[in-house]
């Protein structure tokens, strides 16, 4: 996870992601992050993102808290 002019995050296998502000979003109503398999990005905002990444299988990692600063 790091500032790729955005927000990027890069997983070890494939896999689909999704963030919110919120901590305790539900998966399927989150905003999808761009791209595709191993390479995800989002929009730069200072505001705390949650995060949840889904493999082709349908397991979930956990939530994994970001906390930008300008």
């Amino acid at each position: 996870m790091y500032y790729d002019f955005g927000l990027k995050i890069s997983t070890s296998e494939a896999a689909e992601c999704r963030f919110d502000f919120n901590r305790d979003f539900i998966f399927d109503n989150a905003t999808k992050m761009s791209g595709n398999g191993i390479d995800h990005t989002a929009a730069w905002r200072l505001k705390t993102y949650y995060v949840q990444c889904k493999d082709v299988y349908g397991n979930k990692g956990g939530k994994v808290r970001i906390r930008p600063i300008s």
